[in-house]
């Protein structure tokens, strides 16, 4: 296995983890691609936190090149899971199947296309200004009903206080008359014991 293979191994282990790529990786492919490239080079590029200058041809290595590499592997080792019912695409998907993923894609693009059209023409959907005028006129009818049940309650409201009030005036009254009778009788009895 070539070193180049042994780094691609490396890069799609990364890619299986989500792990991060670091400088030392793009300056380790581009010193694999590439092995006329001096030692000082790669070596400076690695300590050098700014990257290089953008007119340098290796400055277009670090932004379209690398990315386009690590795409490469990506498609590579992606897969497509497929269900008997539905197609359930996950990040990874193979070129295989690339005409099957199309097809489901322009179909549900169509659907969505005659869907927008019957919006447009209004087979079967309400405008949006008379959905408007159709909640409103509800919400009115809501209000008109709401009326009466909230007036009866508050007669109940009412006609309840007003019959505790008149059970709490009779209840004082028959206590107050408890307690003259009962007065009375002990007067009575202490005029008769005497």
């Amino acid at each position: 296995m070539s070193d180049l293979e042994v780094f691609c191994n490396v890069c799609l282990s990364k890619i299986e983890i989500n792990k991060k790529f670091k400088k030392t990786d793009i300056a380790t492919l581009l010193k694999l691609l590439d092995p006329t490239i001096p030692d000082k080079t790669i070596a400076s590029y690695k300590k050098n936190n700014a990257g290089w200058n953008e007119g340098n041809l290796l400055y277009h290595f670090n932004k379209i090149i690398f990315p386009l590499f690590i795409s490469a592997l990506k498609i590579q080792s992606d897969k497509v899971k497929i269900d008997t019912d539905d197609l359930v695409i996950t990040e990874k998907f193979d070129f295989r199947y690339l005409d099957y993923l199309l097809s489901g894609t322009s179909k549900q693009i169509k659907d969505l296309q005659e869907e927008n059209k019957n919006l447009l023409d209004s087979k079967g959907y309400v405008p949006e200004d008379e959905y408007y005028a159709m909640k409103r006129d509800l919400e009115l009818e809501l209000k008109r009903a709401k009326e009466p049940v909230e007036s009866l309650e508050r007669k109940l409201i009412e006609q309840r206080k007003f019959f505790e009030d008149k059970l709490n005036y009779v209840e004082n009254n028959c206590n107050k008359k408890c307690e003259n009778f009962e007065k009375r009788y002990m007067d009575l009895l202490e005029k008769n014991s005497t």
